[in-house]
């Protein structure tokens, strides 16, 4: 596998700042979609050994206990690996659970490892919550996606439901190759076998991959229609990630059964107009509004009907509410803040093929008679293909959208934002690139709103 050793520096980074405790990058799946698989040359990813107890020992020291500890996912230019791969994994989850008595454990893992000894020492070290990548129920389905030929992963989702041990499902839709009633039929093994949530992922790949895939450009519509003729159907919220959103409405996309969000009488399709009098402006606002309190009185939107709850719950818990992402005010707050910095009036916001609708409406709410905003959508040119995340972006990319947009004669900005997820702690791009080599080449100025 293409990587190089990851410095010890990047790793505590991971471990400080987004309380990820990375274990290995190796993997026993061979999953035609992933990721690792379709780096072009230049792209700069660091590769995981099995790391040694002692150093995890010194790792674990630097998490925050007042925050999920989370395994298997990765935050950085990490490659996550499938956690259970670990030859010492048994140990690891012993050492976290006597250093942080109370601390949630989240492990993402494709499950294929979850035998009866795993999923024992897993209940008894709750509290433990799994998101599992199932892809495929059916023997041929996961061969086909995964090269798995063994029944563990489907068996697992079973064995995690009759232990009592908490799980969400993950699958990658790939309609195209299993077909459109195996992705139905996983969807719905995941949900009758006691899934809180399952997050359907839109596939993209390079030029190759998503020829190899068959990834075509309509199937995001076609899996949000789908998401859509489900929903009413499964006994679990199902959210399409990224979410084909149009609007910054709160509207809640799910809510999971027996939760604390079902009991105070929340629903799927409500609309949150206010929570402890004050009105959201995104889904994301709203959610962390909630979340952040123990007590809440929330004024919903349900049928073109008012209707105010109130919900006690756990401080810092969603208690089982499910939005989908749309936009942080955090981050307008960032972009706001930037332009008042610069003093800028003719400001020019890149994004991501992904985001441009939503920043557009953002755009909307910043601009007044003294401030102009123009958004310029960013495709990959380095991955090409069907990639649409800010995350894969380049500072070449970048560039070549800035010339041609300089080169159709539209706006002369005095300020260009980029958008933070296409760049390191550092500001580099996963080339290596700082994005300051922007300003250089094009004599424009250029700042990352963090």
């Amino acid at each position: 596998m293409p990587g190089l050793p990851a410095p010890e520096t990047l790793i505590l980074q991971t471990v400080q700042e987004h309380n990820i405790l990375p274990l290995t990058s190796q993997c026993n799946a061979g999953c035609v979609f992933c990721s690792h698989r379709q780096n072009p040359g230049e792209v700069q990813v660091y590769y995981l050994s099995p790391l040694s107890m002692e150093l995890l020992e010194r790792l674990v020291e630097f998490l925050n206990e007042k925050e999920k500890i989370v395994i298997g996912e990765s935050a950085t230019k990490i490659m996550e690996g499938e956690p259970f791969c670990h030859p010492r994994f048994d140990e690891i989850l012993q050492l976290l659970r006597g250093k942080f008595p109370h601390t949630p454990i989240q492990i993402t893992t494709n499950g294929t490892l979850l035998n009866a000894g795993k999923i024992s020492l897993l209940s008894a070290l709750k509290p433990v919550e799994l998101n599992i990548s199932l892809n495929s129920a059916s023997k041929a389905g996961r061969k086909m996606l995964m090269g798995d030929e063994g029944t563990e992963g489907v068996a697992a989702v079973k064995s995690l439901e009759k232990a009592g041990i908490p799980f969400h499902g993950s699958v990658v839709a790939l309609p195209q190759l299993v077909g459109w009633d195996d992705l139905r039929r996983t969807l719905f093994y995941l949900a009758d076998h006691g899934a809180r949530t399952i997050r359907l992922f839109l596939p993209g790949g390079n030029q190759v991959l998503s020829r190899r895939l068959k990834i075509s450009r309509t199937l995001w519509e076609e899996l949000e229609n789908f998401c859509h003729s489900l929903r009413q159907e499964l006994a679990c919220p199902l959210v399409l990630e990224p979410p084909l959103l149009k609007d910054l409405t709160p509207r809640v996309e799910g809510v999971v059964p027996g939760s604390g969000a079902a009991a105070a009488g929340i629903r799927a399709g409500d609309v949150v107009l206010e929570i402890d009098g004050r009105q959201p402006v995104s889904r994301v606002d709203a959610f962390y509004q909630i979340k952040k309190s123990a007590k809440v009185e929330i004024l919903l939107n349900r049928d073109r009907q008012q209707l105010r709850l109130t919900w006690q719950k756990n401080p810092g818990s969603g208690d089982g509410l499910v939005m989908a992402y749309d936009f942080d005010p955090g981050d307008e707050m960032r972009i706001r803040r930037e332009i008042q910095r610069h003093r800028a009036v003719k400001v020019l916001i890149c994004t991501s093929l992904a985001a441009e609708k939503l920043m557009r409406l953002v755009a909307q709410r910043i601009s007044t008679d003294r401030v102009t905003i123009d958004i310029l959508p960013v495709s990959s040119r380095l991955f090409g293909g069907t990639i649409i995340s800010a995350g894969l972006l380049v500072v070449d990319d970048f560039v070549k959208a800035l010339k041609d947009y300089r080169e159709q004669g539209k706006m002369v900005p005095d300020l260009v934002l980029l958008p933070p997820r296409a760049f390191d702690f550092w500001g580099r791009d996963l080339t290596g690139v700082h994005y300051t080599e922007i300003a250089r080449r094009l004599d424009w100025p250029v700042s990352v709103p963090v």
